[in-house]
């Protein structure tokens, strides 16, 4: 019977351990660069015939952690009075609870805020209609987690923003 010398035996076992090590580094790297170009769910947002798609403003892997994205700044998508802003929700949305919120601004300078809950999973679609008596200014979705603030309340784990006032930009 040959045996393999002990300088032998000892370079395969060194060239198995240096292929292992370079396995698992690249197999971190790989799941590392996945985890952090993770695409965010967008909206699909639709005024007149322009169609946009709106990403988070907050975005958060783990409320509990504080591993949120920095805050982006508001979607711009002007509403002219008269006109409807459809909003429709990515499955990742509309397969869970979700709000909204709205503002309204009025001819006499007084605003209003209505918040709307969405507990039934499966609504998909925003249908917002700005009049000359109630112009819709922002609009917000929010998608709770199941982490509470120091007041009991649901800690919002994505928010989507957008600025719709026609002013500056008509």
């Amino acid at each position: 019977m040959i045996r393999p010398s002990r300088g032998l035996v000892v370079a395969a076992l060194a060239t198995a351990v240096v292929a292992i090590v370079v396995f698992a580094l690249t197999a971190a790297a790989a799941v590392r660069h996945n985890r952090d170009t993770v695409e965010r769910p967008e909206l699909s947002v639709a005024v007149d015939r322009t169609l946009r798609y709106v990403g988070p403003y907050l975005y958060c892997d783990d409320v509990l952690k504080q591993q949120c994205d920095p805050k982006q700044k508001p979607a711009e998508i002007p509403v002219q009075p008269g006109q409807t802003i459809l909003v429709s929700l990515p499955p990742y949305i509309a397969k869970r609870p979700w709000d909204v919120s709205v503002q309204y601004l009025f001819p006499n300078g007084n605003s209003t805020i209505t918040s709307t809950p969405h507990l039934t999973p499966g609504d998909s679609l925003i249908v917002l209609q700005s009049t000359r008596d109630a112009l819709i200014a922002q609009i917000e979705l929010h998608v709770p987690s199941d982490v509470q603030d120091a007041f009991g309340n649901l800690i919002s784990q994505a928010v989507w923003a957008i600025d719709t006032l026609p002013s500056a930009r008509s």
